[in-house]
């Protein structure tokens, strides 16, 4: 398996300062993204819920993520650039975690060419969004290595390690819950396989399901007494209902069945080719070629959502390795295997984005391939390659909820924005909203955000908050209605942006359900540019 790095990567000792090359390459790249692009929402939803957060409650879901945050600005300020760069740190952890069990098995000059390779697929995967996602990732990895840990030697300090681990998750993002019950099962199955047939083993993992739950429903009572209350209210959320979520996952679920069908279809024809051809180079070149003019048609296609391409190559070497080898349901590589097809998929559960967020564990992807040595490791090495070549490209030409890094240019004259770059446009619009702002503060009229796209303002101007914690701020949704309207009555002076899309989406077309009740409540309409704005004062 270790070759096949070096026949991919370097071909004679002297390709070695090559490779360091590559290393200091890929870390220049790794960090140079943190300066570029703005998303006007993720970002600043998390930022906002950890450092202004509405009646100064953490929401329960990620109350974890949200006080680590909040440390941070605290320790460090409250840029952008220093949550990127935190964001960017973490990152690395998945990564460096796997060289920590791999440093006795490869040799320092293959670490430097699985570096690389670690890089460029974290800067693929990396929105600048420090959060519960990035959080999870790291805490996914340390479960999984932990469960690794334990089933390569079984101590009992691990299981409460694991526990440990597992409260810290839920707490992060509340859907991690879903760990308890899997982890349970997995440990069940650990414990009992041997002498299933005489009696059960429950001690171990009777004691792991039993010390995290207590103590997570404990916390969460002693943190709010309405726990429950709260629990259905997060899971009826409109963004956030079963019935949506399941819909969202079936279709995601779909293109991995699709893309995997393709991958074990390829390897089948091209082991069967290479069993047969004259020329082994010209079908590896051949098939690649293929997978190359895939690649893109799926990232030109789906953009964000090339991630599902990733997830479905650790969907189909999972399913390739367990057909190819028949080894024993009781052996260690199949344990480490099923562990990792489950720890792949707890990151999406509870996701209104599907299961994209299901790549971010491909990070020990490279891992699996060292330590498991499938057979054919040339195909899996060689698509791992063009990936992250591919993952490369999708991040210059379409960074998350921004334009083709060419054209992110703009500096912004803001201290909390500083070192970031942006379209002009995008640099505009938000200097537009600021000048007007402060426009209209100077005539004693009190300025509020409201939006899809107004965590952003929320961020930079907190007072002008409307103390919306929701992060879909739909203007035909009728439920804020009565909250804003209650806000509005209570002020003389008063002026309300609308910020609903990127500037370079806008569209004022037709009135919305809340501008019309807007104006009914005797409201002015103010266009300036792209800057839209409903104005009441007493003059």
């Amino acid at each position: 398996m270790i070759n096949y790095f070096n026949k991919f990567l370097m071909r004679a000792n002297s390709l070695n300062y090559l490779s360091s090359i590559l290393v200091v390459v890929a870390i220049v790249i790794y960090f140079s993204t943190i300066f570029y692009g703005l998303d006007f929402t993720d970002s600043f939803y998390h930022i906002n819920e950890a450092i202004h957060p509405v009646h100064d409650q953490y929401k329960f879901s990620f109350i974890l993520s949200s006080l680590f945050i909040n440390f941070i600005a605290r320790i460090f300020g409250e840029q952008v650039i220093v949550f990127r760069f935190i964001n960017s740190l973490l990152l690395l952890i998945p990564g460096l975690i796997t060289i920590v069990f791999l440093r006795k098995i490869i040799s320092k000059k293959d670490i430097l060419n699985y570096i690389t390779i670690l890089l460029i697929l974290t800067t693929s995967l990396n929105t600048n969004i420090l959060g519960y996602d990035t959080l999870t990732t790291v805490i996914l990895t340390l479960i999984f290595f932990t469960c690794y840990s334990y089933l390569i030697n079984k101590k009992g300090y691990k299981i409460l390690l694991l526990s440990v681990l597992v409260i810290i998750a839920v707490f992060i993002r509340f859907p991690n819950l879903i760990l308890i019950p899997i982890l349970f099962a997995l440990l069940l199955f650990e414990e009992n396989y041997r002498d299933y047939k005489r009696s059960i083993h429950l001690k171990i993992p009777m004691l792991y399901v039993v010390l995290t739950s207590t103590i997570t429903l404990s916390v969460f009572y002693l943190i709010n007494n309405n726990f429950s209350e709260h629990f259905l209210a997060e899971i009826n959320t409109s963004s956030h209902k079963p019935g949506l979520l399941l819909i969202s996952y079936l279709k995601d679920l779909a293109k991995i069945f699709g893309f995997s069908l393709y991958f074990i279809l390829t390897y089948k024809v091209l082991s069967f080719n290479i069993g047969r051809a004259r020329n082994i180079k010209m079908s590896y070149f051949l098939f690649y070629l293929a997978q190359f003019f895939l690649a893109i048609t799926v990232s030109v296609v789906y953009k964000y959502n090339f991630t599902l391409y990733y997830v479905s190559i650790a969907f189909s070497f999972v399913t390739i390795y367990l057909i190819e080898n028949k080894f024993s349901i009781y052996g260690i590589k199949f344990k480490i295997i099923i562990l990792f097809i489950f720890m792949l998929f707890i990151h999406p559960f509870g996701s209104n984005t599907g299961l994209l967020k299901a790549a971010f564990l491909f990070l020990l992807f490279p891992f699996l391939l060292i330590i498991l040595s499938p057979k054919n490791a040339r195909f899996w090495i060689g698509n791992l390659i063009l990936i992250c070549f591919l993952g490369i490209t999708v991040k210059v030409i379409s960074p998350y909820e921004d334009d083709n890094m060419w054209n992110l240019n703009a500096p912004l004259n803001i201290h909390q924005l500083y070192l970031v770059r942006t379209t002009k446009q995008r640099a505009d619009y938000i200097t537009d909203i600021t000048y007007e702002r402060q426009r209209l503060l100077g005539k004693d009229i009190d300025v509020y955000f409201y939006g899809n796209k107004s965590h952003i303002f929320n961020y930079l101007y907190p007072s002008s908050s409307l103390g919306i914690s929701d992060f879909n701020q739909n203007l035909e949704n009728s439920n804020f209605q009565i909250k804003i309207q209650n806000i509005l009555k209570k002020k003389r002076n008063l002026a309300l942006f609308l910020t609903t899309s990127y500037p370079n989406k806008i569209i004022y077309s037709s009135q919305s359900l809340l501008e019309k009740e807007l104006m009914e409540l005797g409201f002015e309409k103010v266009l300036k540019n792209q800057v839209l704005y409903y104005l009441k004062t007493t003059d």
